[in-house]
């Protein structure tokens, strides 16, 4: 994986991924129609601190979810003791997933840290069942968008001279995975997309809450530059925030794609 995941505290995190919760419950949403009321199964990867894992395993299915972050595996496992989770430490760059096995292969704000996209959604997508659903939601999908999104914005402040010597030793890792690619890469593995957007969240009603979203970067997108930073990186995210809004960059390019593989429970064609 692109980011050094060990960096990454559950307890953080936690604080302030509800938005990521809801958003993959909303996605999930959309493909309640291949779940069984029993004996239904899904891949969670990239389960963070178990929300989602746990929801779903409420509603009676068999969840399989990993992470990359020991912290985060940790977190999934106290949240879903006694439900049917089981939980693995795995980085989705090199992941393992039963082929045909699952009605549902969930993955939400992962693939933005994934230096190998191709092997990553591949593997997602033939673990998915004939008639299952592969749910994807990804920041940093629209790279040639004019002036690039927000991490191209924080990119030019690491640059500045009073930041690059010491970001040498963890610099911002972010990809940018265009929704076209992520879509050819889908569709190559057999699947056929019935959900592509780009517009997830509502028009915010006024300029963004620099402050929530300063928490939000400093405990997951910047936990690594904080280990390396320490207190210094309160500054650094103050600096790329208020570079992101004069240039115009901060939309984070948040994309949802949702696909599904033809087969016993569906009459799509591609």
């Amino acid at each position: 994986m692109t980011t050094d995941l060990t960096a990454w505290r559950a307890e953080d995190y936690a604080q302030v991924n509800s938005n990521q919760v809801t958003s993959a419950l909303a996605a999930l949403d959309l493909v309640e129609d291949t779940l069984p009321t029993t004996g239904g199964r899904l891949a969670d990867v990239g389960c963070g601190t178990g929300e989602v894992a746990r929801t779903l395993a409420g509603r009676g299915i068999h969840v399989d979810a990993s992470d990359a972050s020991r912290s985060m595996v940790d977190a999934t496992a106290h949240a879903c003791r006694g439900l049917d989770v089981t939980v693995s430490h795995q980085d989705a760059d090199h992941h393992v997933l039963e082929p045909g096995a699952y009605d549902v292969v969930h993955c939400s704000w992962v693939l933005h840290w994934l230096t190998d996209l191709d092997h990553a959604v591949t593997t997602m997508a033939a673990a998915v069942r004939p008639g299952g659903a592969l749910v994807l939601q990804w920041s940093h999908s629209r790279p040639d968008a004019p002036g690039g999104d927000v991490i191209d914005a924080f990119r030019e402040v690491a640059a500045r001279d009073h930041w690059r010597g010491r970001l040498t030793a963890a610099p911002l890792r972010n990809r940018q995975h265009p929704i076209s690619r992520v879509r050819r890469i889908v569709e190559g593995a057999g699947l056929v997309p019935t959900v592509v957007d780009t517009d997830l969240w509502p028009a915010p009603a006024g300029p963004p809450d620099l402050g929530l979203v300063h928490r939000k970067l400093r405990c997951t997108g910047f936990a690594e530059q904080a280990e390396v930073l320490g207190a210094d990186v309160d500054a650094f995210i103050d600096e790329g925030l208020r570079h992101a809004v004069a240039t115009g960059r901060t939309d984070p390019g948040d994309a949802r794609l949702v696909a599904r593989r033809p087969g016993a429970r569906d009459t799509l064609t591609p």
